[in-house]
């Protein structure tokens, strides 16, 4: 009966683990990847994002404003140039160095995208959808955990009275 439970327990919380922000926006692929091969596998390929080197001592940044995709190794972006003290050019320009492999990294802006189908995705509206489904999970994981434990009390009240019967049986 406990290892229903222990199965019951790890799934619940398996699906409560796989669902959060954290798992749905990092990309999980192994090795190194450049700018086009990390933001192939989000909505219209990263457009609207916020795209910076890694080791970028200025913290510039640019937010992906156009994209001309070639395929999922290839494409071309183009964005505004951030710096710190603001924008650093009214201009949209072409994204420099963005086939060159482990330099890049992004991170999501909340808002609305449009896949190339019509369909809206909006990010902020999927991170509350994750935690309601995170506290819906962890409620049913309460409540499965709440009657096999009234369940087991049943059963050990069961078993001491058998045993008190019997114990007054060898008595007679």
């Amino acid at each position: 009966m406990s290892s229903k439970k222990d199965a019951a327990k790890k799934v619940a919380v398996v699906a409560a683990k796989r669902f959060t922000l954290d798992k749905v926006v990092a990309y999980q692929h192994k090795g190194i990847r450049n700018l086009p091969e990390l933001l192939s596998l989000y909505p219209n390929y990263g457009l609207g994002f916020k795209v910076f080197y890694k080791n970028d001592k200025d913290k510039s940044y640019y937010y992906i404003d156009k994209v001309n995709p070639i395929n999922n190794r290839h494409a071309d972006f183009y964005g505004l140039h951030y710096t710190n003290n603001g924008v650093a050019g009214n201009r949209i320009e072409k994204i420099k160095n963005t086939l060159k492999k482990g330099i890049w990294n992004f991170s999501i802006t909340p808002g609305i995208f449009v896949t190339d189908n019509g369909v809206e995705y909006d990010i902020k509206k999927t991170e509350e959808l994750i935690e309601k489904k995170k506290l819906f999970l962890e409620s049913r994981l309460k409540a499965l955990g709440e009657p096999t434990k009234g369940k087991l009390i049943r059963e050990e009240e069961k078993r001491k009275k058998a045993e008190a019967a019997a114990a007054g049986k060898k008595k007679k």
